[in-house]
């Protein structure tokens, strides 16, 4: 392996530990604020207004994964795009972990179609998502 690839590789292996660290760090935080809001409603003796609390927050967690949905959709086109265009993957520009062979023609456009369809899908579980929430925010 070339050097110059060798130091690209551990600062990018670098960065993805922290960015895993941080997201660790991140949800266990989350799960306690969580497990104390759950420990202060049951307390309360308002069960409705409990229940209410936890439906605003279900509604909330269901629009947050529809929003992360739809913006991995998003990229996953955008490397369709970028793929059909230059005719080659990884497109020029993005930086992919680890050493990865430029695949150019009949296999690049193979892979586009493919990003293309899981885009499509994750848009389409976004979409279905936040109108299955908003039908119950209505109901």
């Amino acid at each position: 392996m070339d050097i110059s690839k060798q130091g690209k590789d551990e600062s990018q292996r670098r960065r993805l530990q922290r960015t895993l660290a941080l997201v660790g760090v991140v949800g266990i935080v989350l799960l306690v604020v969580f497990d104390a809001w759950l420990r202060h409603l049951a307390q309360g003796a308002d069960v409705g207004r409990a229940l209410r609390m936890m439906g605003a927050a279900s509604l909330l967690l269901n629009l947050a994964i529809a929003l992360v949905a739809g913006l991995l959709g998003r990229l996953l086109l955008d490397w369709a795009r970028q793929t059909t265009a230059q005719g080659q993957w990884p497109p020029a520009g993005l930086e992919w972990p680890g050493p990865s062979p430029l695949r150019h023609g009949a296999q690049a456009l193979r892979i586009a179609a493919g990003l293309r369809i899981a885009g499509l899908a994750s848009l389409g579980v976004a979409f279905g998502l936040a109108a299955w929430t908003a039908w119950r925010m209505l109901a």
